[in-house]
This record gives C-alpha cells, sequence and structure tokens, in this order.
C-alpha cells in the first residue's frame, strides 16, 4: 500500500524539477548557441514528457498489471543520469559546431520526467484534482526559487538545486516503497551536494561553456590564444555576461550571452582624451546640437556616454536594461574611469521604452545602440521581441524630445538600417506627414563600404539621425561636410546627398524601400515587434518544429487514434485543443506583458506565476464547473476574446503607471481565464478513471504535451507573420472548439 504524501510531495518537487530545468536551459542555450536553436532545443525537451507518457502508454495497453512492475525509483536514478549526461556536455561545450546534437540530449530527461509523471497520475489518477493542483504548484514554486537563485548565486548553483532536489526525490520514493538503503544513499548524496555548494565555485562558472571557443566569438575576430582572457562573469536570469580582455590596453569587451558586444574603453576622465570617437558615425547626430540633454538607451560598457560626454554634455541619462553590464563596468571602474558614476551621468537599470513611459523630462538627444549584434540578428536572435525599435516606441521617444530634438540609432548594417528608417516613416505618416516631407527628418551616415563575401557592398555601422523638426539646407551641407571631414559615407542627408545606394528621394513610400531591400524591413509594432526577423514566412527554427510535431502526431498518436471508439477519440481531441489553448495564451502572454511590466525575466515570471496559481485554484474547484462543462469553453474564449481588446485599445495607456498597478490590473484579468483553464485537465483525467480506462491517461497525458509543444510554435509563428493578438485568438479558437467534443465525453 502506497504512503500518498510522500507521492505529492515527490510530484510537487518532480515537476518543479522538470520546470526549472527547462528554464535553466533556455539560458544556457542562449549563450551556447544561437537563440533558435534554444527555441528548437527546449521545444524538443517538452516534446519528451509526451514521449516518455507514451512510452509508459504502451506499456499497459495490453496488460494493466505491468503498472506495478513500473519503478519510480529505477526512473528516478535514470533521471538522474540523464540530468548528468546532458549537463557535462553542456559545461565542456561538446557539440560546439554541431548544436543540434543538444536537441537530441534534452529530449531524454524530460522523457524520463514525462514517464514518472504519467506512472503517477495513472497510479493516483482518483486524485486527479488534488495532483494537478500539486503539479502546478511545485512548478512554480521551484520556477521562482530557481529565478532567486540564479540572480543571486549564478549557474553553478542553481544546477546543483536541482541535483539536489533530484537526490530529495529519490528519498521520497524510498520511503514510500521502504528501500532503506536507496533512503540513506540519497541523504548523503544530498548532504553531500549541499557541501559542494557552499565552495567558491567562481572559476567553475566562468569556464562553463568555454566562451573563448564559442563559434560566436569568431565573428568577431576573437580567438582562443594566450593573449585573450575572461576577466568577469556574471550569470543571471536575464543573461550570461563576460568582460573579456583581447590583448588590447586601450579596450576591453562585454559580452551579453556570448553575441552582444560592447565596448569598455580606458577613459580618464577627460573627454577630449576620447577626441578619435569624433570620426565614428555615432558621433556625427551629435554635430547638430550644443551641450544636449542626453537619454543613453543600452549604454552597454559606456561607450554612448563617452559620445555624449564629447559633445559636451553635462546631463546624461543612462538606461541599461542588464544590470550586469553596469556591475561589470563599475567593477572595472580605474579603467573605465568609473563613467556611470560620474556627475553627469544619472544611471537607471531597467527597460528604455517603459522607462521614457514614465518620464516626465524631454531630451535633446535620445540615443540608442542597437543592442543585439550583426551576427546576432542575421538569424539567431530572429524571434526576440525588441520593444524598443516599434513603431509605437519611436511616437513615444518623439513625445520625449525638446523642439529642436532628435532620435539617434546606432546600426549595425543596411537590414538594420532600413528597418529603422521604415519604422520610423510610418510614425511620420501616422502624424500625417507626406512621405516627401517625412525623408526630410532623416540623415544617414556610414562609417565605410566594404566588400562582404555574400552581399556585394554593404553599410558598416550605419547612424540613422531622425529629427523632430526637418533638416534646414544649411543643417544637410553642414552635416554632410563634417562627414566628408572625417572620411565617413554619406548615405542620405536632406538637401545635400541622395545617393544610389540607399535612393530614398527616389522611393514614393515604405512600400518601395520594402522592395528595394532583399529581406523583410516592413516597420514593426508592438503587436509584432520581431525587429530582427528578416526573412518572409516562418522562421527556419518554427518550420522544423512544425515538422517535428507533425512527425510525431503520424507515426506515433495516430495508429492509436485509429483503433478508438467515438468516446475516446473525443477525450483525444480535448486534450489536445486544451493543450494548444493553454500554451498558445501563456506563451503570447509572456511576450505582450514584457512591455507591460517592462523587463522579460519579470513578465515571465509574473505571467506564469499567476496563470499557474489561477490554474491550481481552478483544478481544485473544478467540480463546481460539473453544470457548466458545456458552456465553460464558449465563456472562456469569449473572455480571451475580451481579454486582446483590453491589451489592444486599453492596456497600452496604463504603461506609465506603477509596476504594482500594471500587476494588479494584470492578476486581475487572467485570475479568472486561467482558473476556468485549470480545470479542464483534471476533469479529463477523472473522466478517464471512471470510464476504466487507466491505460489511456499516458495517452492523453502525451498528447497534450505535442499539442503543448505545437500550440508554443504555432504563436511564435503567427505572431512573427501576422502579431501576437492573432495567437491569443488562436487559444481562443482553441477553447471554443472543445464544445463540441464535451457531449461525447460526458454523455
Amino acid at each position: 500500500m502506497e504512503t500518498h504524501l510522500p507521492l505529492f510531495l515527490a510530484t510537487f518537487m518532480l515537476s518543479g524539477f522538470l520546470f526549472s530545468l527547462e528554464f535553466l536551459f533556455t539560458r544556457i542555450f542562449s549563450y551556447l548557441v544561437w537563440y533558435h536553436f534554444a527555441f528548437i532545443i527546449i521545444s524538443t525537451a517538452v516534446l519528451g514528457l509526451g514521449l516518455g507518457a507514451l512510452w509508459i502508454q504502451r506499456r499497459l495497453v495490453d496488460n494493466q498489471d505491468k503498472l506495478n512492475s513500473i519503478s519510480l525509483i529505477r526512473l528516478q536514478w535514470l533521471l538522474l543520469l540523464a540530468y548528468g549526461a546532458i549537463i557535462l556536455p553542456l559545461y565542456i561545450n561538446l557539440f560546439n559546431f554541431f548544436p543540434m546534437l543538444y536537441m537530441f540530449l534534452s529530449i531524454i530527461p524530460f522523457a524520463v520526467g514525462g514517464a514518472m509523471m504519467a506512472t503517477i497520475y495513472v497510479r493516483m489518477s482518483h486524485y486527479a484534482r488534488t495532483l494537478y493542483f500539486t503539479d502546478l504548484i511545485g512548478a512554480i514554486a521551484f520556477g521562482l526559487l530557481t529565478f532567486l537563485i540564479l540572480d543571486n548565486y549564478g549557474m553553478i548553483i542553481s544546477l546543483l538545486f536541482l541535483c539536489m532536489a533530484l537526490f530529495i526525490i529519490q528519498m521520497l520514493f524510498s520511503y514510500t516503497y521502504k528501500n532503506l538503503k536507496v533512503f540513506l544513499l540519497s541523504a548523503l548524496l544530498v548532504a553531500a551536494t549541499v557541501s559542494v555548494s557552499t565552495l567558491n565555485l567562481t572559476d567553475f562558472e566562468r569556464h562553463f561553456g568555454e566562451l573563448l571557443a564559442i563559434r560566436k566569438l569568431k565573428l568577431y575576430g576573437i580567438e582562443k590564444d594566450e593573449k585573450t582572457t575572461i576577466e568577469y562573469t556574471k550569470w543571471d536570469s536575464f543573461s550570461r555576461t563576460d568582460v573579456v580582455d583581447t590583448g588590447d590596453a586601450e579596450s576591453k569587451i562585454i559580452f551579453m550571452d556570448g553575441g552582444a558586444a560592447s565596448e569598455m574603453y580606458r577613459f580618464d576622465g577627460n573627454p577630449d582624451s576620447m577626441s578619435w570617437l569624433k570620426s565614428t558615425p555615432g558621433f556625427l547626430p551629435f554635430t547638430l546640437q550644443k551641450q544636449p540633454k542626453t537619454l543613453v538607451i543600452g549604454p552597454g560598457g559606456g561607450k554612448d556616454i563617452l559620445l555624449a560626454l564629447l559633445a559636451g554634455s553635462e546631463d546624461i541619462t543612462a538606461v541599461e536594461i542588464n544590470k550586469s553590464s553596469i556591475q561589470a563596468a563599475k567593477k572595472f571602474a580605474p579603467f573605465t574611469g568609473d563613467i556611470y558614476n560620474l556627475p553627469q551621468v544619472k544611471t537607471f537599470v531597467g527597460d528604455g521604452r517603459n522607462f521614457v513611459e514614465q518620464a516626465k523630462e524631454k531630451y535633446d538627444t535620445i540615443f540608442m545602440s542597437l543592442v543585439m549584434t550583426e551576427a546576432a540578428g542575421s538569424g539567431g536572435l530572429a524571434l526576440t521581441e525588441n520593444y524598443i525599435y516599434t513603431k509605437e516606441a519611436i511616437l513615444k521617444y518623439f513625445e520625449h524630445l525638446t523642439e529642436d530634438g532628435q532620435l539617434v540609432f546606432a546600426a549595425h548594417d543596411e537590414r538594420d538600417m532600413t528597418r529603422i528608417v521604415t519604422t520610423a516613416l510610418a510614425v511620420f505618416e501616422s502624424l500625417g506627414i507626406p512621405y516627401r516631407d517625412a525623408i526630410r527628418h532623416i540623415g544617414i551616415v556610414s562609417k565605410r563600404f566594404e566588400d562582404h563575401d555574400n552581399d556585394g557592398k554593404h553599410f558598416h555601422y550605419p547612424s540613422i539621425v531622425i529629427r523632430k523638426k526637418p533638416f534646414t539646407p544649411e543643417q544637410g551641407a553642414q552635416y554632410l561636410k563634417t562627414a566628408l571631414k572625417y572620411s565617413l559615407e554619406p548615405v542620405f542627408i536632406p538637401w545635400s546627398y541622395e545617393g544610389d545606394k540607399f535612393p530614398l528621394a527616389e522611393f514614393t513610400g515604405i512600400g518601395d524601400i520594402v522592395k528595394f531591400s532583399s529581406v523583410d524591413t516592413r516597420p514593426t509594432t508592438d503587436d509584432r515587434p520581431f525587429f530582427y526577423h528578416f526573412s518572409y514566412g516562418l522562421p527556419n527554427s518554427v518550420r522544423a518544429v512544425l515538422f517535428l510535431v507533425i512527425y510525431v502526431l503520424l507515426v506515433y498518436f495516430a495508429p492509436h487514434y485509429k483503433n478508438m471508439d467515438r468516446q475516446e477519440r473525443s477525450l483525444t481531441n480535448y486534450f489536445f485543443l486544451i493543450g494548444i489553448g493553454f500554451m498558445a495564451l501563456e506563451i503570447s502572454l509572456v511576450q505582450k506583458n514584457i512591455l507591460l511590466l517592462g523587463h522579460p525575466s519579470t513578465s515571465f515570471l509574473a505571467t506564469v506565476s499567476i496563470l499557474v496559481v489561477a490554474c491550481s485554484l481552478g483544478s481544485l474547484a473544478g467540480k463546481r464547473f460539473k453544470g457548466l462543462k458545456k458552456d465553460l469553453p464558449v465563456a472562456l474564449a469569449f473572455g480571451i476574446v475580451m481579454m486582446v481588446i483590453l491589451y489592444r485599445a486599453v492596456f497600452p495607456n496604463f504603461l506609465g503607471e506603477s509596476f504594482y498597478f500594471k500587476l494588479a490590473i494584470m492578476a486581475l484579468i487572467l485570475i479568472p481565464i486561467g482558473s476556468a483553464m485549470g480545470s479542464f485537465f483534471p476533469a479529463g483525467i477523472e473522466r478517464v478513471h471512471q470510464l476504466g480506462k487507466p491505460s489511456l491517461i499516458p495517452l492523453m497525458w502525451g498528447i497534450n504535451g505535442v499539442a503543448s509543444l505545437l500550440g508554443s510554435t504555432l504563436a511564435i509563428g503567427i505572431a512573427g507573420l501576422f502579431g501576437f493578438t492573432y495567437s491569443l485568438l488562436l487559444s481562443a479558437t482553441a477553447y471554443f472548439l472543445l464544445t463540441f467534443f464535451i457531449r461525447d465525453i460526458w454523455m
């Protein structure tokens, strides 16, 4: 006879472990490989949950008595082995040149975990609602704890924490099944893990993944040699931040996730010592103003602050979302001249867009270096949301410019430059300014033209200045003269230079500019904020996951579906739809709430926490919805549609409000929706138990897992093509379709 309490505790911790491992994988893979590989790897890892459940179902389909032969203790040892088998190769970056191999390795721990969760659900199906509540609460509790540990103690301690959790789970299983030897061994391993966690593991953290051997750094010409060293490493929930010394006595490089680079220069406090920066495209817009009051968004290592100081600015506000970049610059204060603590500089940690939404001041210059590198943008970060570069963002920046103010973007190549220009022109169009007049507000200068292996001639670090007032002929002439003085390449300067490499004057509107570009450079909006998604159609990463899902459905689930009766098929459709509906909504809200709450990590924590807590409460209160089974999906779909309207029409007016006000508004909207969503899964498991078909539970678990992967992938793909509004409508449609299957299930 099993003891229920230890199994509930084990479920709590196992669910938390799997959720936390997924979260840590997002951080590790974003550092080791490009972002789109991280998306594929995490997606296939989640697929592992479904495959593990399918394995259990196949064990039970012929003989349900085989359930007792499935040992949770053995599966837990296997999970520990799988955990070590993926973490060790990640630590040494074993598959640096074959990142897709990580995909197959990452499936294994989730597959084992899925098999264990399915086994527990079959054995305790009569406690489905309580078990589901425990499952969800464990996920969010561990997720929050892992988030805090990562922020405060780094990646190595976070991984050790999960290892300790696995040993404790084994203690619970061994206690349940009266295995004293395993219990004592697990307790000893818990003590050993805690002891290791107290050691100084800084060097282990620094060497995780062998940063200097990562392929991304080779795009900067950085090789692993005796001159190149890592002098600082900080890993938190936002990124891994490293300071790399390449042997240049005058500069160091701050890397974020091994891909986004920011220079950190030696500075003695005298701006004149940095006069060489006047020959860079980023400085040229400052020549249009005298001692400008400047807002710098994303200053990183401090180069953009140096440009403002060189221009004579005595009032500089620096807003950096990555706190570790500021900490790195402060750690090297003797080298940087303690640039973030200069009397002219006010420093804020946060999202630039959110800062501007709440700001009351106006600025002469708002300066932004595009925070992702050219290499990262070329495909690696195509699915990264960038709310600081959208049409709505530029309009808000304009509101915070003085009458003679200007907005400056330091780009990387012609793709970045073109999208900035089309998005700015869309803003002017919304203000009623015709195209011919709008281009008189824009000046573009590049460092130089270079021969490129694939593209021929391309722009090198162009700066785009967008003035609130149009250039005068005198300003245009002076701008061109200054550019030529510093050997810069003019791209487009009103009244003075209209070249053929980017002939804005020859175009009639935004559509012509997009056609002229070799990639997709349509304006980005808050609803479709993928600034670095330059390819038309679905990204290859999304296509790969969709192909994988279709393959799994056809090969592993379709044969079972063919042999089902009507009621069993309705159950399968039911679990499939709630998987799509839940994940499409969750993924879309996590992304949209980045804009509302101002930080990716905050959005993830707040959105998932509120939804999971609401779902867990809904699972417990689900019996009260029995009489509403047919109407609840329709009501939920209607609620999601109303939420979409609020996000589009009402919530933008709240962006300037306090964080806690916005969090409260978000909670008021999500709690009733989450409560309704949380009632469906345990109700379905209960129904399978009532029908006397426990072997179907792993199959339903598996189909729900595969559908969850499909829902998240479709949400990202649809958002990239049409916007997150349509991703949320996908969720509403999935829940509405439940109505057609509920009657068959509960007939």
